[in-house]
């Protein structure tokens, strides 16, 4: 891993190495743990915007209030995450052909939320709250 980093340009290779051997065990665990979590919150991010887009730019009001309240549901704790994946899913491909023929993109859609396994709670309702939820509501009649 240092190797890697200091391939990227942060800092030298030296200077990784030696931050890294003065950390122990625990701590390199933590670390590992922190840069998965982030690279998951970042991918999660990303996932989840671009369905609020694709909700915006192909839904009509029906899908779109329908997701801004799943959400607002999650938030609140009334729902779970996979619950309101279900009806994120519902809202990109809302009947039952659409579903059928997207089949590959609603498995594609499953798999990329599993980085949720990888944020803590906290995490994943504040991604839910500024990069889903926020972006339907900024162009929401009400928002």
């Amino acid at each position: 891993m240092a190797e890697r980093l200091a391939n990227l340009g942060w800092l030298s290779y030296p200077k990784i190495k030696r931050a890294w051997d003065s950390l122990t065990d625990e701590e390199k665990i933590e670390a590992l743990n922190g840069i998965v979590s982030g690279i998951a919150a970042y991918g999660l991010r990303e996932l989840l915007e671009k369905a609020a887009y694709d909700i915006l730019k192909w839904r009509g009001l029906n899908e779109r209030q329908k997701a801004i309240e799943a959400a607002n549901e999650f938030l609140s704790g009334k729902i779970d995450f996979d619950i309101l994946v279900y009806r994120i899913i519902e809202a990109l491909w809302p009947t039952p052909k659409e579903r059928e023929e997207s089949e590959a993109d609603i498995e594609g859609f499953w798999k990329g939320v599993e980085l949720s396994d990888y944020v803590s709670e906290k995490k994943l309702k504040e991604i839910v709250k500024e990069d889903f939820l926020n972006a339907l509501e900024a162009s929401s009649p009400k928002g």
